[in-house]
């Protein structure tokens, strides 16, 4: 009897320690390991969408969370990149507004002739948040009118060619396409080039992060082409400069992730560990 207990207390102490080293060593290098930006959109914090379109050329949208926070951006051009990874997520609106203003100074997307046309999709927040919005412009001297529309999500799914009728799966999609704008044309990687001395560092990264996603949801099996996780738009870098190819694919079996992860044409096979590799496509 004094064995079994032995046992027991044994297995509740392992468990207590996993539970511990979770917290403090994993979870702790998950956060770390995403940008501000690079998180795929949760459906189920959204209570509004504010969407702006600036000169008709920086066009991009905070999302809204019930406590009033900018909990996600979606980008709609290029020119809007200069938002990406600046922690302007997860912030109260007033913080995050005034760094999105801000940003958008410094990098010439805003000027006092700019033309500003915000469009809201519901009420939820929006009068508080417009009145927040036009105080930082007249902080930072911008004093253009700004337009205000109104859409909604099953007009802007339209707009992108998006077949869906459900919030959830309209949000998503919108994500997905959001990231294309993400990707950065082979001419804009400031002469940066992915060798064989520095393709594994890129993998690692998608690798890492795909690992600590599984172990963060206690992912035991997963499929693959799951959406839950898309290994396409996981970026490789930090400045969202590369990111794996179609050709890239990652499985979980047992808990463990199975992957080929390839950029620029160069690739590794991941055999269930970051440290059980080998170069080229899985045999």
């Amino acid at each position: 009897m004094k064995k079994k207990t032995v046992v027991i207390l044994e297995v509740l102490i392992l468990l207590i320690s996993a539970v511990i080293y979770f917290y403090v060593e994993v979870l702790p290098d998950f956060k770390k390991s995403l940008g501000s930006s690079d998180k795929l959109i949760n459906t189920k914090k959204y209570q509004n969408m504010i969407e702006f379109n600036i000169d008709n050329n920086t066009n991009f949208a905070l999302v809204l969370n019930k406590d009033k926070k900018v909990y996600h951006i979606f980008f709609f051009s290029k020119t809007a990149r200069c938002l990406y990874n600046k922690n302007i997520e997860n912030k109260d609106y007033s913080k995050s507004l005034d760094i999105v203003v801000n940003e958008l100074i410094e990098n010439q997307m805003l000027t006092t002739t700019s033309s500003i046309i915000v469009t809201k999709y519901n009420d939820n927040n929006y009068s508080e948040f417009i009145k927040t919005f036009k105080l930082i412009l007249n902080k930072y001297n911008i004093e253009t009118n700004v337009i205000e529309k109104v859409n909604t999500l099953e007009d802007k799914a339209k707009y992108l060619r998006i077949d869906n009728k459900n919030n959830d799966s309209i949000l998503r999609e919108i994500d997905f396409y959001s990231r294309e704008f993400l990707r950065v044309n082979v001419g804009e990687k400031n002469n940066i080039i992915i060798t064989d001395s520095n393709i594994l560092t890129y993998t690692n990264n998608v690798y890492k992060k795909i690992e600590n996603y599984v172990i963060n949801n206690n992912i035991k099996t997963q499929e693959k082409n799951s959406e839950e996780l898309i290994i396409n738009l996981i970026p490789a870098d930090s400045n969202g400069k590369y990111y794996p190819s179609s050709n890239s694919y990652y499985y979980v079996r047992e808990g463990k992730v199975y992957a080929y992860i390839e950029i620029d044409n160069k690739g590794y096979c991941y055999k269930g560990s970051i440290n059980n590799y080998e170069k080229g496509e899985c045999k």
